[in-house]
């Protein structure tokens, strides 16, 4: 799987392990497993031999792993990734996985990565009204990056001419100390803004990551790009750059949702998902199934 540091990807902690034990009592093997779940990050899957599920939440390739990105059916019998669904793949993108659908208490010990950081309901309910004391707490706009990718380092500098924007990545850092730590940290200093500099890394149609949800759950406004999965979200609580045609009108509407509480306020209220419910193919019992049916579990 994946990780750094202290932040690993935990086995007995994790959404496939939760997932599975609502139909069965797990027993993790690294010997002689009835089930492998792998994803892109090294070749040591390929030393099993047994049913075995792909999941990949990256659109480019690890820097020095030799491993397949795309699901490679020579290599597993199902995955689970941000591919359109088919035979053997059913679409899964990785936002999904930082979600608390079991109901688990947080923050969760290391390792572990990544962690159950949003409760479904702070992505559905927008009940009541969010006062002006709350907007005047926070600052405008914040930035945590650290891969100098040209369309994020051009808004971030298009942007510094006319807000305040915090940086506490490496990219451009200006407030004093990297933030390099959990998703409970992130969500942290991200509740203390009023939007956030949310570009995915790379664009493909469905590749979307927890920078879509995290923000939202924090009443945070995402400044977003990436391939947006229309079917599934609205962008009337993003500022998405593909909806706009010229960098003018984008950077003033940022400007606008950063300053000016009635603007913030009436993006931050609306729906994040279409219909303001979860995809049911996405939900945990249709994910289950599906493997299931898939690996004759």
């Amino acid at each position: 799987m994946w990780g750094y540091e202290n932040y690993q990807f935990n086995p007995s902690r994790n959404y496939f392990h939760d997932l599975l034990s609502l139909y069965f009592d797990i027993e993790l093997d690294e010997i002689n497993p009835d089930l492998l779940i792998f994803s892109c990050f090294g070749l040591k899957h390929r030393n099993f031999q047994c049913r075995k599920l792909f999941f990949t939440g990256e659109n480019t390739k690890p820097l020095g792993s030799p491993n397949i990105i795309y699901p490679d059916y020579n290599e597993c019998d199902a995955s689970l990734s941000f591919f359109s669904t088919n035979e053997n793949n059913l679409y899964f993108p990785l936002w999904v996985i930082f979600i608390n659908w079991f109901q688990q208490e947080n923050p969760i010990s290391l390792p572990s990565s990544p962690t159950y950081t949003i409760e479904p309901d702070s992505l559905l309910n927008r009940d009541g009204q969010i006062g002006i004391s709350i907007f005047k707490h926070k600052k405008p706009c914040v930035f945590i990056n650290n891969n100098p990718i040209q369309d994020r380092c051009k808004l971030f500098h298009n942007l510094s001419n006319y807000i305040q924007v915090d940086s506490y990545g490496k990219l451009f850092n200006n407030v004093g100390f990297l933030l390099r730590g959990s998703e409970q940290d992130k969500h942290s200093t991200i509740r203390n803004y009023r939007s956030t500099i949310a570009y995915e890394n790379s664009t493909r149609h469905g590749y979307n990551t927890e920078k879509v949800v995290q923000p939202y759950s924090e009443y945070c406004i995402a400044i977003y790009s990436g391939g947006l999965d229309k079917e599934i979200f609205s962008t009337e609580s993003l500022i998405y750059r593909q909806d706009y045609g010229s960098d003018e009108q984008f950077l003033q509407d940022i400007i606008e949702c950063s300053l000016n509480f009635d603007k913030w306020h009436n993006k931050i209220m609306k729906p994040l998902f279409k219909d303001n419910q979860f995809p049911p193919y996405l939900q945990p019992l249709y994910v289950l199934n599906w493997i299931c049916n898939k690996l004759s579990l």
